[in-house]
């Protein structure tokens, strides 16, 4: 149940890490940040303790094995829970939003350097694909009589550059 849940919180702990990497930008990749896993802790434990709560006055006689059927007795805690993890995922794209707008406007001009660089990267990409096609057609000719031929006339020339 708590893979269930988590997997709702933790998506909210990210959008919180990311606001502080973008409001602190110019140290972030320098200092220790120990947000992350912090994050991570506190949100599995309030999911703990959130299930923990729901099923805690639940009397558990006779086996029950089941990831997604929940017992009569707790289906409203749990309904009320669930609808809140459906608030949480609600800020969560918000803050997504918001981290895309802050971020658009503040970077504007690393975002033209990023695309330069991004269309050289590919263009030498292409260079490099082409180049790989070429050296595999030479590979083509240097097979079999021909191919023999042209080992014989590379040594030869290298023998006759040496004797110079």
């Amino acid at each position: 149940m708590l893979l269930m849940t988590n997997s709702m919180l933790l998506p909210i702990g990210f959008s919180i890490e990311r606001l502080y990497a973008l409001k602190n930008a110019e140290n972030y990749e320098r200092e220790k940040v120990f947000l992350g896993p912090i994050l991570v802790i506190i949100l599995v434990a309030l999911d703990f303790l959130f299930i923990g709560l729901i099923y805690f006055y639940e009397n558990f006689t006779g086996p029950f094995i089941s990831l997604i059927l929940v017992r009569s007795t707790s289906a409203f805690q749990f309904n009320i829970y669930f609808y809140c993890l459906l608030g949480v995922q609600i800020f969560n794209l918000i803050c997504n939003i918001l981290i895309l707008v802050f971020h658009s406007k503040k970077h504007k001009k690393s975002q033209q350097k990023t695309n330069t660089i991004s269309f050289s990267v590919i263009l030498f990409q292409q260079d490099k694909k082409r180049s790989s096609k070429v050296a595999s057609n030479i590979a083509m000719v240097s097979t079999g009589q021909e191919g023999a031929l042209n080992y014989e006339n590379v040594t030869r020339n290298i023998w006759e550059s040496a004797g110079n």
